[in-house]
C-alpha cells in the first residue's frame, strides 16, 4: 500500500487549459515534430447542444457551464472537470427533476430553487486526444471539449498525465500554456449569461449629501426590483417574487 501511494505521488498533476481559437492539432504537431512525437484524436462529429443557466448564473459563477444534448447532460468546470450524465427524457426546469446522477448532486447543492433556462445554443465536440511517441505508444492524454457557436470556438483541456512519462507531460503542458488565453466561455461565444445579482455594489462617498445617499442606494434595490419582474410575470420560479419583494423591504 506503502509502495502505491509513492507511485501515485510521482504522477504530475493534471493541467487545464483554455484557448478561444480551438483546438489547433496542425499546430501543436509542427512544435512536436522535433521531439518525434505526435498528438492525434478521433474524427468526431458535432453534438448539437442547450447551454442552461439559472437567472443568478449559478452554474457559470461555479467556473462551469451546463449543457444539455440529446444524450447526455455534461458540466464543464474551467478550472476543474468534466461531469456527465444521461439526458433526461423529459423537459425539466429544476434540478430535482432530473434523475440521479453526478450532475444532479451537483446542480442541487448550487441552485435547488432556481429555474434552468437556455443560454445559447451551441456545437460540442467531447475527445479524448493522445500524445503518441515515434513507437506509437501513448505518453500523455489530453481530455478535451470544443464548443462553436457561429464563428467563434471555445475549448477547453485537461492532461491526463501516464506513469513513467513526465517529461512528455511536461512538454504538452509547455506548448498549451503558449496557447491558453484564459478566455471564458461566456465572453468568446457571446452566451446569454445573466449579469444579475440580488446583491449590488453600492458605493457612497463620506462627503455625499444624505438625501443624495439616500437616492442612490433606492435606485440600486429598485433596479434589482425591476430585473425580477419579466420572471416573476411569467412564473419561472418563487425566488424572482421572493427576491423582489426583499428588495422592497430592503428600499423601506
Amino acid at each position: 500500500k506503502e509502495q502505491g501511494k509513492i507511485r501515485t505521488m510521482n504522477l504530475p498533476p493534471s493541467q487545464t487549459f483554455m484557448l478561444s481559437t480551438g483546438i489547433n492539432v496542425k499546430k501543436i504537431n509542427a512544435i512536436l515534430k522535433d521531439a518525434d512525437m505526435t498528438l492525434t484524436g478521433s474524427a468526431r462529429e458535432p453534438d448539437e447542444g442547450t447551454v442552461l443557466d439559472t437567472f443568478d448564473a449559478a452554474v457559470y459563477k461555479s467556473d462551469a457551464l451546463l449543457i444539455q444534448t440529446e444524450s447526455d447532460l455534461v458540466r464543464i468546470c474551467w478550472s476543474g472537470d468534466v461531469t456527465a450524465q444521461p439526458a433526461p427524457e423529459s423537459e425539466w426546469q429544476f434540478a430535482r427533476e432530473l434523475p440521479q446522477g453526478p450532475v444532479r448532486d451537483l446542480l442541487l447543492s448550487q441552485s435547488p430553487l432556481r429555474a434552468f433556462t437556455p443560454a445559447g445554443r451551441v456545437a460540442i465536440i467531447r475527445d479524448t486526444l493522445r500524445l503518441m511517441d515515434d513507437d506509437q505508444k501513448t505518453c500523455c492524454r489530453v481530455e478535451s471539449v470544443t464548443l462553436n457557436r457561429g464563428k467563434n470556438t471555445w475549448s477547453w483541456l485537461r492532461t491526463r498525465p501516464m506513469r513513467g512519462y513526465n517529461d512528455s507531460h511536461a512538454m504538452i503542458c509547455g506548448i498549451l500554456k503558449k496557447m491558453d488565453t484564459l478566455s471564458l466561455p461566456a465572453d468568446v461565444l457571446e452566451l446569454n449569461i445573466s449579469d444579475y445579482t440580488s446583491k449590488p455594489v453600492i458605493r457612497l462617498a463620506a462627503k455625499t449629501p444624505a438625501r443624495t445617499s439616500l437616492c442612490t442606494i433606492v435606485q440600486a434595490f429598485l433596479q434589482v426590483t425591476r430585473r425580477n419582474e419579466p420572471g416573476l410575470i411569467d412564473d419561472l420560479d418563487t425566488e424572482f417574487l421572493h427576491q423582489w419583494r426583499v428588495s422592497l423591504r430592503k428600499v423601506r
